[in-house]
C-alpha cells in the first residue's frame, strides 16, 4: 500500500511540475522591441561627429547624403542610402538604444526591401559592419511587445539580429549603420529601425544541431551544393561497402564563373572511418539545381548515375536545344564512387527538354526478367519513361506516363517503389500556373492503374498517354473539404510500407481569401492509401515562400523504413505554431497521422535549413540530409550539403500503450540513473543506453501524444531549466524512496518466512 501511495504522489509531483512548466512558459518567446530611428535631435546620429545627419527631402538617389523617404515605413518616414561611388561617402550612423536595465540583450536593426535584394550594413563597432540582406529573416518572424509595420506596399520588413546575447551594464547600447556603397539599384538601402530583446538563457547557442553534423561540401572542389526535390534518388546508403556503410549523394555546385560552375557532383561519407571525398559526374553542366543525378545501386554493386541539363541557354557555359535534350549516364566500379566509366547520352527523335530523371526498378517486371525505369520530363513537359533490361547499360524509349492540357502544363511527379510496383503522385501542372490538385497511381510490368487498383493503360509502351485527371484523387482543391480553405498543391515525398501501399505528403497554400497573410502560407498534408482509398490528414504548417518563388516550401522528408517518422522544414515551429527567424527541421513521430509529436533536429539557426532527404537504410539506421545556408533560386546558391547519422527516433511511450503520459513518467523515474540499457523499458527514451535527464526531455516534448490526447499534434512549451532540474531530482528522491520500501517489503516478507 506504501509503494502504491509513493507512485501516487510522484504521479501528482510530476503532474503539478509540468503544469508549474505549461502556466510559466505559456508557449510565449522574449518578446523585442521596436526603437524607430530619429534622425532630427533624436537616437540617430553620424557616428563620426555625433551630429545630425544631412538628409535631402524624398530623393530616390541621393549621392553622398541620407534621403528620407516618405510617406514609407514606421512612423511615416525612414532613412535611404544608395548611389555612392565609395562607401564612405555617405556617413556611418551610430542609433542609440536607452534606458536598458542592466542584463543580456539580443540587438536588431530593421530595413526594407522590395522583391529584389535591398541590403544594409549594421554592427555593434564603428567600422566593422556586417552585410545583410534578404537572406534575414522578416521582422513578422519575431515577437514583440507592440507589432511595427511588417509589409508597406510591395515592400516587406527585414530583421537581422546585429548583437546575441551582448551584456549591457550602463543602461545603453549603440548600432551602427551604414549603406553598402553601390550604384547598383538592387543595393540599395532603406534604414527604419533598430529593437532589442532580453536573452533567453535557456536559448540554444546559434545553429544548433542535434547530433554531429557531416558537412559534405566546403571544399576547393565543392564549394557549395544543392539539388531539386523532382529527381530521385539523390541519396543512397550503400551498406554493402568492404569498409562500412556508405552515404553517397548527388548535388551541384554553384559558382558564378570559374572551374565548379555548375558541376554535377557525387559526394560520399563513409560513416564507419568518416572518411568523406568527391567525384565530378559532369564538368560545368549548368548553374542549375534540377541538374542533380538519381542514384541507383545495381545488383553488382555498381552505381548509375542518370542526369540532365534543366533547359536550354544558362551559366556559365551555354547549353546548346541539342544538349538539353539528352538523358545523361554514368555507371561506377562496385561500391566505388571514386571511379565512373565514361558518359553516355540518349537522346531520340523528336524529344523536347529533358529534366528530373527518376530510377526505379522492378525485379519482377518483363517476366522476372526485371525491367529499370527513368522516369523523367521530355515531350510536352510530361513525365516520360526510359526502359532498360540490362541494368542501365542499355536504354529504350517508350511513351509518355500520363499528360495534362497542352504543351506547355506540367506534371510534377514524385515516386516510390517496394520493387513489386512504382506508385506516384502527381499535379495536373505547375502550382504557380493552375489550381492543381494530387492525384495518385502505380505502374506494374508496363502497365499504368489507379491506386485504388483500375486499370487505365494496358501497354505504356504504346505512347498513348492517360490524362492526369484519370487516376485515383487524393486532394482536390475545387471539392469540399478542400475548396475554398486551400490552393495550388504540390507533391513533396513518396515511400511504401511493408504492406505495400504508399504514404506521401504534399503541400497546399492556404487560400489568402480564406485566412489571410503575406506571403504565401503553405500547409502540409500527410496521405496513406489503404484498401484502395486514401486518407489525408493535415500535418503542419511549412510558413511563408522559401527563397524568392512563393511555391516554395522548406519541404518534407518521409522515413522509407518507418510510415511514423519524418523530418519536416518550416519557418513555423510545429511545437509551439510561433514563427521562427529561418527555416528550421522538426523529427516528427506519429501514431498513423493522428497526432503528432515533434523534436528539434535544428534550433535558433543564422540560416535556412531546408529540402531534407531521408535515404532507405533499415530499421535501426537513419540518415538525414538537407541544404543549410542562403538559396536565392533555382540558379544561384550558397548553400552547404550536411547531414546527420542517427538511429531510432527517440519515443516516451515507455508502456507501448500509444499514450505519452504520467505512466511513462513513472517509468522513467524507476529507471533514471540506469547504464547499459539494451531497450527503452527502463526509460531510455533517446535510445542511448542511458536513462536520465535527456529522456526526461523527450518525454516533456512528446507529453500528451497519442490517440488518447487532445493537444498531442502540439508539444507542451519550453520549460525553465531549475523546474526541469526539480522534476528530474523529485524522481530521483521518488525512486529511492520506493527502493527503500520494496526493500523493507522484502526483508518483511523473509523474515517471517513467507515469499
Amino acid at each position: 500500500m506504501k509503494i502504491d501511495l509513493l507512485r501516487f504522489r510522484c504521479l501528482a509531483a510530476a503532474i503539478f511540475a509540468y503544469a508549474t512548466i505549461a502556466v510559466l512558459n505559456s508557449g510565449v518567446r522574449a518578446q523585442v522591441t521596436y526603437v524607430d530611428a530619429d534622425w532630427t535631435a533624436g537616437n540617430t546620429v553620424v557616428a563620426a561627429t555625433g551630429l545630425d545627419p544631412a538628409t535631402v527631402d524624398n530623393v530616390a538617389v541621393a549621392g553622398n547624403v541620407w534621403s528620407v523617404r516618405h510617406p514609407f515605413g514606421n512612423e511615416g518616414s525612414l532613412l535611404q542610402g544608395r548611389g555612392d561611388a565609395v562607401e564612405s561617402s555617405t556617413p556611418e550612423l551610430k542609433t542609440a538604444l536607452a534606458g536598458l536595465a542592466p542584463g543580456n540583450y539580443d540587438l536588431y536593426v530593421f530595413y526594407w526591401s522590395d522583391s529584389g535584394d535591398w541590403s544594409i550594413r549594421a554592427g555593434l563597432e564603428s567600422g566593422a559592419l556586417a552585410d545583410y540582406n534578404t537572406s534575414q529573416p522578416r521582422a513578422s518572424t519575431l515577437s514583440y511587445v507592440s507589432d511595427p509595420l511588417f509589409i508597406d506596399g510591395a515592400r516587406s520588413l527585414y530583421a537581422a539580429r546585429v548583437g546575441n546575447n551582448v551584456t549591457v551594464s550602463g543602461g545603453s547600447a549603440s548600432i551602427f549603420i551604414n549603406d553598402l556603397g553601390s550604384t547598383i539599384s538592387s543595393d540599395r538601402t532603406w534604414y527604419d529601425g533598430v529593437g532589442y530583446r532580453l536573452h533567453d538563457p535557456n536559448e540554444p547557442p546559434p545553429d544548433f544541431v542535434a547530433g554531429d553534423l557531416i558537412t559534405f561540401t566546403n571544399t576547393a572542389d565543392a564549394p557549395n551544393g544543392a539539388w531539386s526535390w523532382f529527381e530521385d534518388e539523390r541519396v543512397i546508403v550503400d551498406a554493402d561497402t568492404p569498409g562500412g556503410p556508405r552515404i553517397v549523394v548527388s548535388s551541384i555546385s554553384y559558382a558564378s564563373s570559374g572551374a565548379e560552375a555548375g558541376d554535377v557532383d557525387v559526394l560520399w561519407y563513409d560513416v564507419n572511418s568518416a572518411q568523406q571525398g568527391r567525384f565530378e559526374l559532369h564538368d560545368r553542366l549548368q548553374n542549375d539545381d534540377h541538374n542533380s543525378a538519381a542514384l541507383w545501386i545495381r545488383p553488382d554493386g555498381r552505381y548509375l548515375a542518370a542526369y540532365s541539363s534543366h533547359t536550354t541557354g544558362g551559366t556559365p557555359i551555354p547549353v546548346t536545344t541539342a544538349q538539353a535534350q539528352q538523358v545523361r549516364y554514368r555507371i561506377s566500379e562496385p561500391h566505388d564512387p571514386s571511379d565512373w566509366g565514361e558518359e553516355f547520352t540518349h537522346n531520340a527523335d523528336g524529344f523536347r527538354i529533358t529534366t528530373y530523371n527518376n530510377l526505379h526498378y522492378l525485379p519482377g517486371d518483363d517476366g522476372g526478367a526485371g525491367r529499370l525505369y527513368n522516369f523523367h520530363r521530355n515531350v510536352g513537359f510530361d513525365p516520360h519513361i526510359l526502359v532498360s533490361s540490362d541494368h542501365g547499360d542499355t536504354w529504350s524509349e517508350w511513351g509518355n506516363l500520363v499528360t495534362f492540357g497542352d504543351d506547355t502544363d506540367r506534371p510534377y511527379v514524385k515516386y516510390a517503389s517496394d520493387g513489386d510496383r512504382i506508385h506516384f503522385i502527381t499535379t495536373e501542372a505547375h502550382s504557380n500556373a493552375f489550381n492543381t490538385s494530387i492525384y495518385a497511381g502505380y505502374v506494374k510490368d508496363g502497365q499504368l492503374f489507379g491506386s485504388n487498383g483500375s486499370l487505365l493503360d494496358a501497354d505504356l509502351a504504346s505512347g498513348t498517354p492517360v490524362d492526369v485527371t484519370a487516376l485515383t484523387s487524393v486532394f482536390n482543391v475545387n471539392t469540399a473539404p478542400y475548396q475554398g480553405a486551400y490552393s495550388s498543391a504540390w507533391t513533396v515525398d513518396a515511400e511504401m510500407d511493408d504492406a505495400g501501399n504508399p504514404y506521401v505528403v504534399f503541400q497546399a497554400r492556404i487560400d489568402p481569401g480564406a485566412v489571410g497573410g503575406d506571403p504565401v502560407t503553405h500547409q502540409y498534408f500527410y496521405a496513406r492509401l489503404a484498401d484502395g482509398a486514401w486518407t489525408v490528414k493535415e500535418l503542419a504548417l511549412g510558413g511563408g515562400g522559401y527563397a524568392l518563388d512563393g511555391g516554395y516550401s522548406g519541404l518534407v522528408a518521409l522515413h522509407p523504413n518507418d510510415p511514423n517518422r519524418l523530418f519536416l522544414s518550416s519557418e513555423i515551429d510545429p511545437r509551439d505554431g510561433l514563427p521562427t527567424p529561418h527555416f528550421e527541421i522538426y523529427e516528427g513521430v506519429t501514431d498513423n497521422g493522428d497526432a503528432w509529436s515533434w523534436t528539434a533536429v535544428t534550433e535558433n539557426s543564422t540560416m535556412d535549413n531546408a529540402r531534407p532527404i531521408v535515404p532507405n537504410w533499415d530499421d535501426s539506421h537513419t540518415a538525414l540530409l538537407w541544404m543549410r545556408g542562403n538559396y536565392d533560386n533555382y540558379e544561384q546558391w550558397s548553400t552547404e550539403v550536411v547531414g546527420l547519422v542517427l538511429g531510432e527516433a527517440p519515443t516516451a511511450d515507455f508502456d507501448d500503450d500509444g499514450d505519452v503520459d504520467g505512466a511513462d513518467f513513472l517509468i522513467w523515474q524507476r529507471g533514471v540513473g540506469l547504464t547499459g540499457q539494451t531497450d527503452f523499458a527502463g526509460g531510455d527514451a533517446n535510445h542511448d543506453g542511458d536513462s536520465d535527464g535527456d529522456d526526461l526531455e523527450v518525454w516533456r516534448e512528446q507529453f500528451g501524444s497519442g490517440p488518447g490526447a487532445e493537444a498531442a499534434a502540439v508539444s507542451t512549451p519550453e520549460p525553465t531549466s531549475w523546474i526541469m532540474a526539480a522534476v528530474a531530482l523529485g524522481a530521483v528522491a521518488c525512486r529511492r524512496t520506493q527502493i527503500k520500501l520494496e526493500m523493507v517489503k522484502k526483508t518483511a516478507k523473509t523474515s517471517d518466512g513467507r515469499k
